[in-house]
């Protein structure tokens, strides 16, 4: 999340989010070839170490986004808002995923890659949304300069 807070303050949002989802994309594509023959050193490790280290850049660059320039009245909404997001958004999220990788036909280690290449299609789309939609560092630094200096965790 250091990072993360660190990328954000020197490029706005919209990048950091956009590269965060993506390098998330890789690691659930290292995680969608795990087999029920392999080891977690070798083939879970290294998928959870790459999606969590984008995952963390994401959750910054929105908890980030979403408090800059809100007024000293909506903060505590906001931060609950965003709060709720990541509680709401992970377990429809878990319960998406575990129901397709429990639904495809074969060993279970098979229907849990399907679940993790549906996720990194999710990131990768959530990469290109957040270009589009994420305003520019030029037009979101200013307002963040100005923003309280708080600990995001």
């Amino acid at each position: 999340m250091h990072v993360g807070t660190h990328l954000v303050t020197r490029s706005g949002v919209r990048l950091p989010m956009s590269s965060g989802f993506v390098v998330a994309a890789v690691g659930m594509l290292l995680l969608s070839g795990v087999d029920g023959g392999g080891t977690y050193v070798s083939d879970v490790l290294p998928g959870m170490l790459v999606t969590g280290a984008g995952l963390g850049v994401v959750l910054v660059s929105v908890s980030v986004s979403m408090m800059t320039s809100a007024r000293e009245e909506e903060t505590g909404m906001l931060s609950g808002l965003n709060t709720t997001g990541h509680e709401t958004g992970g377990s429809i999220g878990i319960a998406t995923l575990a129901t397709i990788a429990t639904g495809t036909t074969g060993p279970l280690a098979g229907g849990i890659g399907n679940a993790f290449l549906v996720a990194a299609a999710i990131a990768g789309t959530a990469s290109l949304v957040t270009l589009i939609v994420l305003p520019s560092a030029a037009s979101f630094l200013p307002k963040l300069r100005l923003a309280p200096r708080v600990a995001v965790h």
